[in-house]
């Protein structure tokens, strides 16, 4: 038989396969309606169109399946399937589920990948040397700056002071490194998705840079968590001068078979993904938003420079800055990271308070995007509100106490309504530090920024450049720019 024949015959045999894993699949799944189509072939297609317009896949489920659950074909995931929640009552079923049934999913999304590996590939991380060094008389120039590729090296170095501290966090080589690994990592990830099952090994070791990142790092880091395992050993783990970064941190938090180099190196690489992705794309989006609506800046620098004079560049400044904190929170609330968010993978059936099932082996998330701008949530919900969370009964004093109501309206406070940070334990999720590390860094850069510099859009445009989406993920513009010059009124 000729080897052509073999082949049909293998390609011929894979195809029935898939239409028979299809078939089961579907069947545990059958009651929960569909976006997109749940034919063989419609699927599949569906789960190419969710790529790119995912976004509108979701929002047609959301007003389609009102405070209810759909699916939506998805390469992102193992089922090829996303289930989606919405509303106040299936957020909060989602956010109670046990760890005995649902843990956080791994699977990931392209936006993630593309937006990292232009980052990491189109920009030498020197745009921002300008910046900072440029002459007095030609920092008071317009001068226009790609905003994320401005950004994501001084979010990388900014991040890694807290993370491990000087004198790593101002090495480029190392920084340079974690730039590019999260780029490799997210398409590395996804071209396994996209492939055949029996092809992925294959092409998880010939795109995955995880290996010599890890090597990398230990070349740096290793000899520095050595000397903390050694310090614990021998003068105790409460001692009262440990350094006070991640690494100390991580090596509290671990069972004593997860105190090793490797581990803590892995722990770091995750970390550094999900805060530098998460940050850049947020301190970008309000950037563009300043930017837009200028009337904010007057307010905000009045309550930075009133809370700085009383309380210094703490973290009880940060607290109080309540304008500052409400801004961002309404700028994630209308641009966002992701579409579907607190993605769970179930590996013990559970079911929802409305009766909906769901078995085994598949992933659950929230209409993130949607809930965000359903107008039986919030009022004018397409319409951006800077000050929309500043408590009514706030003091005219910036430096005041925050109040029980100001507190709840803050961007770390976790609200069904407001799901920009999930709401799972996790990285950004209580007790984890994550969101409330990621909310003071923006909020430290950009007070910074808004005493520092003047900003506006090309063109004075008074409309933020549109993100982009693709699969369930969300990203800032990859190529907008800012025209900034040092601030010329104080």
């Amino acid at each position: 038989m000729p080897y052509t024949a073999y082949f049909g015959l293998a390609v011929a045999g894979w195809i029935s396969y898939q239409w028979y894993w299809f078939r089961e699949n579907l069947k545990k799944v059958e009651h929960i309606p569909t976006v997109g189509s749940d034919s063989f072939i419609g699927a599949y297609l569906s789960a190419w169109k969710y790529i790119f317009s995912g976004h509108k896949m979701v929002e047609e489920g959301y007003k389609k399946y009102p405070n209810g659950v759909f699916k939506v074909p998805s390469f992102e995931t193992s089922s090829r399937w996303i289930i989606v929640a919405s509303g106040p009552k299936l957020v909060d079923d989602i956010r109670k589920v046990s760890e005995d049934h649902a843990l956080p999913a791994t699977d990931v999304s392209l936006a993630d990948g593309l937006y990292f590996w232009n980052e990491a590939t189109s920009c030498s991380s020197t745009s921002h040397v300008g910046l900072i060094q440029a002459d007095d008389e030609e920092y008071r120039k317009w001068t226009s700056y790609p905003v994320l590729n401005t950004l994501l090296p001084i979010v990388t170095r900014t991040t890694n002071r807290f993370f491990v501290g000087l004198p790593v966090c101002r090495n480029r080589d190392y920084l340079t490194m974690l730039e590019k690994f999260a780029a490799r990592l997210m398409v590395s990830v996804y071209s396994v998705t996209l492939s055949p099952s029996f092809l992925r090994p294959l092409m998880a070791y010939l795109t995955s840079n995880v290996p010599a990142a890890e090597k990398k790092v230990k070349q740096y880091l290793g000899p520095i968590i050595e000397e903390r395992l050694r310090q614990d050993a021998e003068l105790g783990r409460d001692r009262p001068d440990k350094p006070n970064d991640m690494i100390t941190w991580l090596l509290d938090l671990a069972p004593e078979e997860l105190r090793t180099v490797d581990d803590v190196v892995t722990r770091l690489l995750i970390s550094n993904f999900a805060a530098i992705y998460t940050t850049s794309n947020l301190l970008s989006d309000l950037l563009f938003h300043l930017a837009a609506y200028p009337e904010y800046v007057e307010p905000l620098r009045a309550e930075v420079e009133s809370v700085t004079r009383e309380h210094g560049w703490t973290k009880e400044a940060m607290a109080r800055l309540y304008k500052l904190d409400s801004i961002m929170k309404e700028t994630g609330r209308l641009a966002g990271v992701n579409i579907v968010t607190s993605q769970r993978k179930v590996h013990q059936a559970f079911t929802l308070s409305n009766g909906i099932m769901i078995p085994e082996g598949f992933t659950v998330g929230i209409a993130s995007n949607s809930t965000h701008y359903d107008s039986s949530i919030y009022e004018d919900a397409s319409t951006f509100n800077g000050f929309r969370y500043v408590a009514e009964n706030s003091s005219d004093s910036d430096a005041h106490e925050p109040s029980a109501e100001q507190v709840k309206r803050q961007m770390v406070s976790l609200d069904t309504k407001y799901v920009l940070f999930g709401t799972l334990k996790g990285v950004c999720i209580s007790p984890s530090p994550g969101r409330f590390f990621a909310v003071n860094e923006i909020k430290t850069m950009a007070a910074y920024m808004l005493l520092n510099y003047d900003m506006k859009l090309p063109g004075d445009d008074s409309t933020p450049p549109p993100g982009f989406f693709i699969g369930s993920s969300r990203s800032a513009p990859l190529s907008a720019h800012i025209l900034f010059r040092k601030r010329t009124s104080t």
